[in-house]
């Protein structure tokens, strides 16, 4: 894991570096085009005052600082663009993104990972990840037992990430899609949407 977040936080430096240098390329250059672009304007219109560069230099710079800001966005680990798979800070409040989950037709069984992360410098035990009963629009239902974690419980220790399987048992489940809630115990301000999958195996 520790091997991990590194190579994940050196090609993040890295990029961050890569983008600093374009966007500092590109604002050398837009300000060197504006100063010869005014000395020519000198040399064709002698006698007059040239227009002031100013304004147009400070818009450009402004330009290349939001983009550049933007688009280093997405190499932070633990940003929106850089997490791909569902995940909980504990640190964070307010919704997550949803857990989809799809059913094996063969296995009747679905599985997946969820990952908990503490940026924190305080440790997190006795935590426990588990879900209710899962219901479809017509009242069909998944019991809260057909849902399991691995492992049942554990700590998250200050500045560490944790992940969680999940399996989903779907035998015997009417085709549909099943939705509920999975909470963390010991982390009261802790849930994530979940959505299963039961595919229709005749189709």
């Amino acid at each position: 894991m520790a091997d991990e977040v590194f190579e994940r936080a050196l090609h993040a430096m890295s990029d961050v570096q890569r983008r600093s240098v374009e966007a500092a390329s590109a604002l050398v250059e837009r300000l060197v085009n504006n100063v010869d672009g005014h000395r020519a304007t000198e040399r064709d219109d002698e006698g007059t005052d040239p227009p002031s560069t100013n304004d147009d230099v400070l818009a450009g710079f402004a330009r290349l600082w939001r983009d550049s800001i933007a688009s280093l966005a997405g190499v932070v680990p633990g940003s929106a663009a850089h997490t791909n798979a569902p995940y909980l800070d504990i640190s964070a409040e307010g919704a997550h993104p949803a857990l989809r989950v799809t059913i094996d037709p063969e296995t009747s069984v679905g599985i997946t990972d969820v990952w908990l992360h503490n940026p924190s410098g305080d440790a997190t035990d006795k935590l426990r990840v588990h879900c209710g009963a899962l219901q479809a629009h017509d009242g069909s239902t998944l019991p809260a037992m057909s849902v399991t974690a691995d492992p049942d419980a554990f700590d998250l220790p200050a500045r560490s990430s944790r992940g969680v399987q999940l399996s989903v048992d779907g035998a015997g489940a009417q085709p549909g899609t099943y939705r509920g809630l999975v909470f963390v115990e010991g982390l009261p301000d802790q849930w994530l949407p979940l959505e299963v999958i039961v595919p229709d195996a005749s189709a």
